[in-house]
């Protein structure tokens, strides 16, 4: 989800599919296109609220859109160049919101690192690894950003009624996915499903690794029920989409 497309198939499925709905055609006016790949799953679970954690220029909720028009999406973007983009995308979706600060384990005022791709952008310091594996991903400058907490957001969202169910969260932050779940613990259990990505090798300095995420989620009720490998370097798996389900929130 972080890295950009390099495929030209791949770039030419994901038109196909955008030139079929009026955001989709909408996105494409301004370079965006939906990553097509978890409409599939979007459909089976149905959940009524997606928590787009990390929305870039809106890719994965333009999955959302398409996928499930009704459901209602909370987006996190703190770049400005990118939630501008967002902006015009969905200013006609009234089931779009957008929010401007990142998401973190406690409420601060913290340094990003904008990368030359801006979804590789990051919380965290760059390795070197990062433009190794990713070319044309390097830093090229820094911007502060207000880090809010997801148990702030929606307890001011929903302080007087229920997190609707089914829910879904999704988290695709450069590494800092696993502060996004710490920061919000109290209500991680009305969640039905968490979409992650996850890596196997560090990209950023500090970042947790997928078993991490795995150990963190799985004794508060959240097991793996799915995956994509999203890139592969050298036949090994560098990062991936890990899909969590909460057996005490969804039905079977």
């Amino acid at each position: 989800m972080g890295t950009f497309v390099r495929s030209l198939p791949q770039r030419i499925h994901r038109t196909g599919h955008a030139l079929r709905s009026a955001a989709g055609r909408r996105g494409l006016r301004h370079g965006v296109a939906p990553t097509v790949i978890p409409q599939g799953m979007l459909r089976r679970i149905a959940p009524d609220l997606v928590i787009d954690v990390g929305a870039n220029r809106g890719q994965f909720t333009l999955d959302v859109v398409s996928a499930l028009p009704s459901a209602r999406v909370i987006a996190f973007e703190p770049l400005p160049s990118e939630a501008a983009v967002f902006r015009r995308i969905f200013a006609s979706h009234p089931n779009v919101e957008l929010r401007t600060h990142a998401l973190g384990s406690k409420s601060e005022r913290r340094e990003m690192h904008i990368a030359k791709a801006a979804d590789s952008s990051s919380l965290l310091d760059f390795t070197p690894r990062q433009e190794a594996i990713n070319p044309g991903t390097g830093v090229v400058g820094a911007v502060d950003v207000d880090v809010l907490t997801l148990d702030q957001v929606l307890d001011d969202l929903f302080a007087d009624r229920s997190l609707p169910r089914p829910s879904l969260l999704k988290a695709d932050v450069q590494g800092y996915e696993l502060e996004v779940l710490r920061g919000g613990e109290r209500h991680l259990s009305a969640l039905g499903w968490i979409y992650v990505e996850v890596s196997f090798v560090e990209l950023y300095r500090g970042q947790p690794l997928a078993y991490e995420v795995v150990n963190y989620l799985s004794p508060r009720g959240f097991g793996l029920v799915d995956a994509v490998i999203s890139s592969r370097l050298r036949g090994r798996s560098i990062q991936a989409d890990f899909l969590f389900e909460n057996g005490r929130a969804v039905d079977k």
